[in-house]
C-alpha cells in the first residue's frame, strides 16, 4: 500500500473517514502508535501515564485491517495516546505474517469475532535509528581490525604447530588419515617406550637406558643431544648415554588395559653440567690450576651405593674428568618425590679420589649419611651430609666443623686442630670433652656427635697411613706429620739426614701441608718444642735461617734471657744448620777474612757448637782462635767491629755460623809467608763459634804451623777463593818510567830522596841532582795499579835500600843497616802525593795486594808484627786504613 493510498485516521473520533463509491470497499485499519520499547512477557504492565510517554525514544506504528473488539481499547490506543513531542520519520513494514513475540501489544488486537474474510494486513512502523557517535564508530572499526589480526595470527600459530608440534592440536586429527593421526598425540600423552624413542629420534635426540626409580614404577630416561653408544632399553642399575642434556621422568599409564605398557611424561629437568673450577677445586692447592667457568657435562645415571635411607628416593648423575694424572669424578645427587612427580637437585659433588658418593652409617644412632671422598694423596678430606626433612622436601645438610657445637674451650681447640688437618690430636681433644659431658648439662648434643664422628672418620684414615711402611723417607715423614706425630716425625727426619737423604724437597714441596698444622698446634699450645722445630725448619727452607730464628724467638717467654738458650731450643738451632738457606745463592760459599792465633787449650762452655755430635777434642792437632775481621753474608761485606748486624736475640752464634758459610763448608785456609817470602796455606776446620760485643771468633782445628813461617804470630785467615792477587797492569824500572813519563821525575825523585833521608839511609848535608838520584834508584821497580778505584792508576815504587850501598850519599852509620834492610813500598797518587809509605818501618811491611770477591777496591796485606793487617783506601779520610 502506498503512502497516498493509506486510509487516514480521524484523530478526534478514532473512526476512519469514508471513501467515494468508486473505490474498493474500505479496509478497516487499526494503528497503534507507541513511543515505548517493546515489552517482554516477563516485564510488568506498562505505565500509561502521559508523563512517561514523553520520554520515549522511538515510535512504533502497527497497522492492522482487523477491528478492535472494545471501544475502550481504541480509545486507549489512539485517542488517549499523546502525540509525539516532536516529528519523526516513520517506516512502515507491511507483512502478512504474524508479528514476532516482541510485540505483545498485538495480542490484545486479536479479534476472534471478526466477520470479514479478508486476510489481515499488519503494518510495523519504526523511526529512523539515531546517528552513531564517532567515538563509538572508531571503537567498532578498531575492534573489527583487531579481530581480523587475531584471526590471521591464530591461523599462523596453527600452521606452525602443525609443523613442529602437532600433538598440541590433537582436536584436528579427525581431518587427517588414520595412519597420520599418531603425530597428533599430545606431548604428555601416554606412549610406549618404542614410541618415546621414535619421538626423540624425530626431534634429533638420543635416549639412554631407562633407570627405575626404586619401587615407584617410574622411570628416569637420560636424554642426549648427540650420538652416543647407547643400546637396549633394559632397566639397569646404571644408565649412561653420552653427555646428558635432560632427565625425563615417565610413569606407567594404567587408565585402561593395554597390550603394551605405556608411559606418560611427568617431569623433565635440564642438566647443564658443573663448572670446571668447582670440579677441580680440591686440586687447586696442589696444582695451582683454578680451572675455568666452562661446563662439564654428566654422562651417567646410577644408584647410590651403601645402605640407602628409608626416606626419599635418591640417585646420582655423574661425569668424569682427567686432570694431569688425576682422575676426577663429579656430579649431582638427585631426589625424586613420587607424590609430586618432581625431580630435585640436592647436592653437587666432586671427588679427586675418583669415588662415587655412598651411604654410610658414620654418625651413631641416626639414619645413614652421604659421604663424599675428596682425598688428595695423603691428605684426607671427607664431606659428610645428613638427611634433613623440611616442610616441603628432603635436604642434605653438610656437617660443618667451623661452628663448634659446644661452648667449651677444649672442644673449640679440637675443631681448630681438625680444620688444619690434625685429625688424631683433634679426636683426642673431643674425646676428653665427650667423657666429661656424659650425663652433665648441657650434655653431648647430636651436632657434637656428628662433628665427633666426622673427625673420627678422618683420624682413622691418617692413622692407617702413618702405620704403613713407606719406601721413601719423605713419604713416611709426611704421613707422620699429617697424623700429628711430631716427635716421631722429627726422629725419622734426623735418621734420614744421617743416612745421607736429601730432605730439602720435603720441606719445600710440603711446606704448606706442614705449616698449616704447625700454626694450629702452636695456637693451641705454643710450648711444644717438636712443633717449633718443624715450624723453624719450614721457615728456614722458604725464608732463610734468620727468619726461622726470629720466629722461634717470638714464641719464647719475654722474660727469658737471650744469652741463655734452652737446651731443647738449642737443639732446634743446631738442626737448622743442616738445612740449606733459601736466601743465599745456590753456589754461595764461606767468604771471610781474619787472623788466626794458635792456642794450647780451650774452655768448651765458652763456645757454641752449631754442628751436632761435635766433640772438642784436639788430639794431635792444633787449636786456632780465629778473629774474623770481615765477612760476606750473601748480600754485602761486613767489617769489624760487628755492632750493626741486626741479629736476632735468639741463636746469634748459630746465625753467624750460617752467615759465614760454615754450615755448608766448615773448612777454610790459614795463609802465611815463609821467611823466604813464599806464600803458603794450611787447611783447618771450624768447630765452634762465639760472639760478644761486636767481636766474632771461630774455634778451628788443624795441623801446626811449620817452623819456617815468618815473624807474624797471627797468620792470615781466608777462604779458598775469596782472595784474588792483583797483578800490575804495567811494571818497569824507575829508569824506564823516566823515559815514558819524564814530567813525573821532578816530583817523584825529590820526594823519594826526602823519605830516604828521614829514614836515615842517605845524608841530609848535600842534595844530589835528579840525574844522580835516578842513577842511584833507577833499578827499583815501578808498578801502575789503581788502588783508590778512581779509574786512574797509582804509582807503586818498590824501595830496595841495598842498592844504595855504593852511593856516595849514604850515611856511614847506615852502611850496615842497608845490607839487611828489607824491601819497602812507596805509593804515589795520580796527583803525585805519597799515600802509603813503610820505608824504614821494620814493624810493618807490605806483603801483597789483593781483592775480595764482590769488592773491587784493592787491599794491602801488611806484615805488621805480631800479626798481618789488611788496609784499604778510605775516600773519606784520604788514606789507607
Amino acid at each position: 500500500m502506498s503512502k497516498q493510498d493509506r486510509p487516514r485516521q480521524d484523530h478526534t473520533s478514532g473512526q476512519p473517514s469514508h471513501l467515494p463509491n468508486s473505490v474498493p470497499p474500505p479496509v478497516k485499519v487499526k494503528v497503534l502508535v507507541s513511543q515505548k520499547p517493546p515489552r517482554r512477557a516477563s516485564d510488568p504492565p506498562p505505565n500509561k501515564s502521559p508523563s512517561d510517554s514523553s520520554n520515549a525514544s522511538g515510535v512504533r506504528v502497527l497497522v492492522s485491517s482487523r477491528g478492535h473488539r472494545k471501544a475502550s481499547k481504541t480509545k486507549v490506543d489512539t485517542a488517549s495516546s499523546p502525540p509525539p513531542s516532536r516529528s519523526s520519520d516513520i517506516k512502515i513494514l507491511v507483512s502478512s505474517e504474524p508479528p514476532p513475540p516482541s510485540f505483545p501489544e498485538l495480542e490484545e488486537w486479536e479479534d476472534d469475532g471478526d466477520e470479514t474474510d479478508q486476510a489481515p494486513i499488519r503494518i510495523l512502523a519504526s523511526s529512523e535509528p539515531r546517528p552513531t557517535h564517532p567515538a563509538i564508530a572508531a571503537l567498532g572499526f578498531t575492534a573489527s581490525w583487531l579481530g581480523i589480526a587475531a584471526l590471521v595470527a591464530g591461523g599462523g600459530w596453527l600452521a606452525v604447530q602443525l609443523i613442529i608440534n602437532p600433538g598440541s592440536i590433537s582436536w584436528m586429527q579427525w581431518m587427517f588419515p588414520e595412519s597420520s593421526r599418531g603425530a597428533f598425540l599430545e606431548e604428555n600423552a601416554p606412549r610406549s617406550l618404542s614410541q618415546i624413542r621414535a619421538q626423540a629420534k624425530a626431534a634429533g635426540l638420543y635416549l639412554g637406558q631407562p633407570f627405575p626409580l626404586a619401587d615407584s614404577g617410574d622411570l628416569i630416561i637420560p636424554v642426549s643431544d648427540q650420538m652416543s653408544p647407547c643400546s637396549g632399553l633394559e632397566a639397569t642399575p646404571t644408565a649412561s648415554c653420552g653427555e646428558i642434556s635432560e632427565l625425563h621422568v615417565y610413569r606407567p599409564f594404567t587408565a585402561a588395559p593395554l597390550r603394551e605398557v605405556k608411559y606418560e611424561l611427568v617431569d623433565r629437568l635440564a642438566m647443564p653440567g658443573l663448572d670446571e673450577y668447582f670440579v677441580v677445586a680440591p686440586l687447586t692447592g696442589t696444582t695451582g690450576d683454578e680451572g675455568s667457568s666452562r661446563r662439564l657435562r654428566m654422562t651417567t645415571v646410577s644408584a647410590i651405593s651403601g645402605s640407602a635411607p628409608e626416606t626419599g628416593i635418591w640417585f646420582q648423575v655423574s661425569g668424569e674428568r682427567t686432570r694431569g694424572n688425576t682422575r676426577i669424578l663429579y656430579g649431582q645427587v638427585m631426589g625424586y618425590d613420587p607424590g609430586k612427580g618432581r625431580l630435585e637437585t640436592r647436592l653437587q659433588w666432586t671427588s679427586p679420589a675418583a669415588e662415587l658418593p655412598r651411604w654410610r652409617d658414620v654418625v651413631a644412632g641416626g639414619t645413614p649419611e652421604l659421604v663424599v671422598n675428596q682425598t688428595v694423596g695423603l691428605e684426607p678430606s671427607f664431606q659428610l651430609h645428613q638427611i634433613q626433612t623440611t616442610s616441603t622436601t628432603l635436604e642434605l645438610k653438610t656437617v660443618d666443623l667451623t661452628k663448634p657445637a659446644l661452648n667449651n674451650a677444649t672442644f673449640k681447640n679440637g675443631l681448630v686442630l681438625a680444620q688444619s688437618g690434625l685429625w688424631s690430636p683433634a679426636l683426642s681433644s673431643l674425646e676428653q670433652v665427650k667423657d666429661r659431658s656424659q650425663g652433665a648439662a648441657p650434655g653431648w648434643s647430636a651436632t657434637a656427635q656428628a662433628q665427633f664422628d666426622l673427625i673420627r672418620l678422618h683420624a682413622e684414615f691418617t692413622q692407617a697411613q702413618a702405620k704403613r711402611v713407606w719406601a721413601n723417607p719423605s713419604e713416611q715423614i709426611t704421613a707422620l706429620l699429617i697424623d700429628g706425630q711430631w716427635a716421631t716425625a722429627l726422629q725419622q727426619f734426623r735418621n734420614a739426614l744421617k743416612d745421607g737423604h736429601d730432605l730439602t724437597p720435603l720441606l719445600r714441596d710440603d711446606a704448606q701441608t706442614i705449616w698449616k698444622r704447625v700454626k694450629a698446634a702452636i695456637q693451641v699450645n705454643r710450648r711444644q718444642y717438636d712443633v717449633q722445630a718443624w715450624g723453624a725448619l719450614t721457615i728456614a727452607t722458604k725464608q732463610g735461617r734468620r727468619a726461622a730464628i726470629a720466629w722461634l724467638q717470638s714464641l719464647q717467654p719475654p722474660s727469658q734471657n737471650p744469652n741463655t738458650v734452652d737446651p731443647r731450643l738449642q737443639d732446634i738451632l743446631t738442626l737448622l744448620n743442616q738445612i740449606p738457606r733459601s736466601d743465599l745463592p745456590a753456589q754461595q760459599s764461606n767468604n771471610f777474612l781474619g787472623f788466626a792465633t794458635p792456642i794450647s787449650s780451650i774452655t768448651p762452655r765458652e763456645w757454641v757448637i752449631p754442628e751436632p755430635d761435635t766433640a772438642l777434642e784436639p788430639g794431635e792437632q792444633q787449636w786456632y782462635r780465629v778473629q774474623i775481621t770481615r765477612f760476606h753474608n750473601g748480600q754485602r761485606w761486613w767489617r769489624s767491629p760487628f755492632t750493626n748486624l741486626n741479629l736476632p736475640a735468639l741463636g746469634i752464634a748459630n746465625q753467624l755460623w750460617e752467615d759465614l758459610g760454615l754450615a755448608s763448608n766448615p773448612t777454610f785456609q790459614i795463609a802465611f809467608w815463609s821467611t823466604e817470602g813464599q806464600f803458603q796455606t794450611l787447611s783447618v776446620s771450624a768447630k765452634a763459634i762465639r760472639f760478644n760485643n761486636g767481636t766474632l771468633q771461630v774455634l778451628a782445628l788443624g795441623d801446626k804451623l811449620p817452623d819456617t813461617t815468618s815473624r807474624a804470630a797471627q797468620p792470615l785467615v781466608m777462604t779458598t777463593d775469596n782472595l784474588q792477587w792483583v797483578e800490575p797492569s804495567y811494571a818497569m824500572t824507575l829508569t824506564d818510567f823516566s823515559y815514558q813519563q819524564p814530567d813525573w821525575m821532578p816530583i817523584l825523585l825529590p820526594k823519594t830522596w826526602q823519605i830516604l833521608q828521614e829514614a836515615g839511609y842517605v845524608t841530609t848535608t848535600k842534595m844530589p841532582t835528579q840525574e844522580e838520584m835516578l842513577q842511584a834508584m833507577g833499578v827499583w821497580s815501578m808498578q801502575l795499579i789503581d788502588l783508590t778505584d778512581n779509574e786512574q792508576p797509582e804509582m807503586v815504587l818498590t824501595v830496595q835500600p841495598t842498592f844504595l850501598a855504593s852511593s856516595t850519599y849514604v850515611e856511614a852509620s847506615a852502611t850496615n843497616a842497608l845490607q839487611t834492610a828489607p824491601s819497602y813500598t812507596l805509593v804515589f797518587s795520580d796527583q803525585g802525593d805519597v799515600i802509603y809509605n813503610d820505608v824504614g818501618d821494620r814493624e810493618a811491611t807490605l806483603l801483597a795486594i789483593a781483592t775480595l770477591i764482590d769488592d773491587p777496591l784493592p787491599m794491602l796485606i801488611v806484615d805488621a808484627e805480631p800479626r798481618y793487617e789488611i788496609k784499604q783506601w778510605s775516600p773519606q779520610n784520604r788514606r789507607f786504613q
